[in-house]
């Protein structure tokens, strides 16, 4: 099913982009979402087709990022960071640092603002990511992990990150 639904993906590259718009039944968007933040590491949001509603969207995160921050922390989320910026885009949103759920309006102007603010909350907060040296690391589970520049990819091949040589790439 996630395969499938993952072919109806467009104008998407998620070494750039946060969020993705799929043709899929927005029952199995957070599956989507959950596929690619597993696949590279990073936060996703996807969304459905419109509905009455507005545009529906599930969000996944790794370890790290946090969609939402945990209450009573102080801290925001990267969604709640655009909700502070834009609110006249949310019709609902809800959820925890790894998950949650939004809708937003589905006109192409707020579409537009929120991919541009999310991708730019993700990106600022990947500055502020920990890294965190990983070694031993089997082949089966070679994952891309996106640095703060974002330039490229760095594949781990079971060798440890070099956090020094990450942020000189």
């Amino acid at each position: 099913v996630v395969r499938d639904a993952k072919q109806t993906v467009s104008d998407f590259d998620p070494y750039e982009d946060h969020v993705l718009f799929t043709q899929a039944d927005a029952g199995v968007v957070g599956l989507i979402a959950g596929q690619y933040e597993q696949d590279y590491d990073r936060p996703f949001i996807a969304f459905s087709q419109p509905s009455t509603k507005g545009l529906q969207g599930s969000g996944r995160a790794p370890d790290g990022f946090e969609l939402l921050a945990e209450q009573g922390s102080g801290r925001l989320g990267v969604l709640e960071k655009v909700h502070e910026q834009h609110p006249e885009l949310f019709v609902s949103f809800g959820g925890h640092p790894q998950a949650c759920g939004v809708t937003i309006l589905s006109d192409e102007q707020s579409v537009n603002t929120f991919k541009q603010a999310f991708n730019q909350a993700c990106l600022e907060a990947a500055e502020d990511r920990p890294y965190q040296k990983l070694s031993g690391v089997p082949a089966s589970l070679k994952r891309p992990i996106i640095h703060p520049n974002k330039q490229r990819p760095e594949i781990l091949l079971g060798k440890s990150l070099d956090v020094e040589r990450l942020h000189r790439v």
